[in-house]
């Protein structure tokens, strides 16, 4: 990833994003998604017997399907950062430079408890229209959803992710620590949450 957004990223993610209370009014839609995937992260370790969040994106005229996963029991609590990590570097590696043109649904989540669904559910759908991202995204065609399933972890993409000069990625200031990781030699063993993006075919 290029290194200032990855300065970005991890001070985004890992810092108090601001002490103004209406930040969430005045940031971009980068700022605002990554902070939406780190919450729902939060909900996910916060809520018992909910395993996982399926959230479908639209960027632009692109759409992707986002699996966000729970930490197993007994998880290394570093080797869940780094897989979450992942996470949030692809999803930043996409969206870079799309604009403000950005809409998420939640498209399916997994529990133990049936019952709970519908609480969990509208919860989930309560943070994402408070992060201002709630809008219509259409559903994915079902070979991409078997696809999404099925596919292998995804591995990192060398190209550069800054598609144009000026581009701006985030208010935050791009002077931030990038965050180490120990455990990186684990990586090739690892499942990671799934993601699929998709470019639309023109008729």
């Amino acid at each position: 990833m290029n290194n200032a957004l990855n300065a970005k990223l991890s001070k985004l993610i890992y810092a108090l994003a601001s002490d103004d209370p209406n930040y969430l009014a005045k940031a971009g839609v980068f700022d605002r998604l990554l902070l939406l995937i780190r919450e729902l992260y939060q909900m996910l370790d916060d809520s018992e017997g909910l395993k996982r969040l399926s959230l479908r994106l639209r960027y632009g005229k692109r759409y992707g399907m986002i699996a966000l996963d729970a930490a197993a029991p007994g998880e290394d609590a570093g080797a869940l950062r780094l897989k979450r990590w992942m996470v949030y570097s692809r999803i930043a590696e996409r969206i870079v430079g799309c604009g403000n043109d950005v809409s998420v649904a939640l498209d399916d989540m997994v529990v133990e408890n049936e019952e709970a669904k519908q609480r969990y559910m509208d919860a989930a759908n309560e943070i994402i229209k408070r992060f201002g991202l709630a809008g219509y995204v259409p559903e994915p065609p079902k070979s991409v959803t078997t696809a999404t399933k099925n596919e292998p972890a995804p591995k990192p993409e060398p190209k550069s992710i800054i598609t144009r000069h000026g581009s701006s990625l985030s208010m935050l200031n791009a002077k931030g620590r990038v965050e180490n990781y120990p455990v990186a030699q684990t990586v090739a063993s690892m499942k990671v949450s799934r993601l699929r993006f998709v470019v639309p075919r023109s008729k």
